[in-house]
């Protein structure tokens, strides 16, 4: 029962953050498309991308700094922005700010929502 609760709190936050990034896609995205079918293309390449790499995030990630957490952080949800913060930071030293905007934001918003729903849920 305390991992499918786990998991709706991961979807959450995926899905949360993915609304955002589609509209960022829709906005960073140029409009000189011939036809809806290139739209629609390259918006599914991006929301495709976007959920492996946060299913990949949290596999490598987010998975095992939350059983960090509760296992010797005292189950303060404060640290998982704070570890999200952390990605941005090193996503900023490696590939620019760019990635770390786009990506660093994505995980930093969704340990965020992830850390409400946890904690909402445990109450």
């Amino acid at each position: 029962m305390k991992f499918i609760k786990l998991f709706i709190a991961i979807i959450k936050s995926i899905t949360w953050v993915s609304l955002i990034f589609i509209a960022y896609v829709l906005y960073a995205i140029p409009l000189n498309f011939h036809d809806v079918g290139d739209l629609i293309s390259h918006l599914l390449v991006y929301i495709l991308l976007y959920l492996a790499f946060s299913i990949v995030g949290w596999l490598v990630i987010g998975i095992p700094v939350h059983t960090i957490i509760l296992k010797w952080g005292n189950k303060n949800y404060f640290l998982y922005p704070l570890i999200a913060f952390i990605v941005v930071v090193l996503f900023f030293l490696y590939a620019g700010i760019d990635v770390a905007l786009v990506y660093g934001m994505a995980a930093l918003l969704q340990a965020s929502i992830f850390s409400y729903y946890v904690s909402q849920s445990k109450t």
